[in-house]
């Protein structure tokens, strides 16, 4: 939870969306700013945790971003 929100604050601009009452991240997105010579990659996903056990999906799509 807050992760969309986190993002957003590091970047200290809105790069993610963010609702109030329900997730809003359909799939994992990568956000990347480059500062001082370096880049910093954000990769916001829905819920990788699923109860007890990890998406494989999300972890699988994840994969491919910011590469």
């Amino acid at each position: 939870m807050g992760k969309s929100s986190t993002a957003n604050s590091i970047f200290a601009e809105r790069v993610a969306n963010v609702t109030a009452l329900q997730s809003d991240t359909a799939k994992a997105q990568c956000f990347s700013r480059v500062a001082a010579g370096f880049t910093l990659s954000i990769i916001d996903t829905p819920g990788v945790l699923e109860g007890d056990a990890i998406n494989g999906a999300v972890c699988f799509h994840c994969q491919g971003l910011c590469a």
